[in-house]
């Protein structure tokens, strides 16, 4: 199994290159939160202008976050386009926290980046 740094720095990369993804970031600038709940490890997904611009180790020190949460395994699954996040969601595999519009938007992030 991939690590979930690894993954999330390679989601990083596929999220930069892609016009139509960062086209949806536009006038979006959340703080998300990825929190492996079978290990200690946290991150934080910066999004600013139009791009995922940095991941750091560690939680989110400020509001305006959008946490998600889950195994490594799933985690790192939906962040390399394996598993279609609203499906783990409704399975129960993944928890997220946030406002409504956007947990929308990482829908449509992962509808338009892998087409699922």
């Amino acid at each position: 199994m991939p690590e979930l740094r690894g993954t999330l720095f390679n989601f990083k990369d596929l999220v930069n290159k892609n016009s139509s993804v960062r086209k949806l970031l536009v006038g979006w600038e959340p703080l998300i939160e990825i929190e492996a709940l079978d290990g200690d490890e946290r991150y934080t997904l910066i999004v600013r202008d139009c791009n995922l611009e940095e991941i750091h180790e560690g939680p989110a020190q400020q509001a305006g976050t959008v946490t998600v949460r889950g195994n490594k395994q799933v985690l790192s699954e939906i962040f390399e386009g394996k598993l279609n996040p609203a499906q783990a969601l409704i399975d129960g595999q993944i928890e997220i926290y946030g406002q409504e519009k956007d947990m929308i938007k990482l829908d449509a992030l992962t509808l338009v980046l892998w087409d699922v």
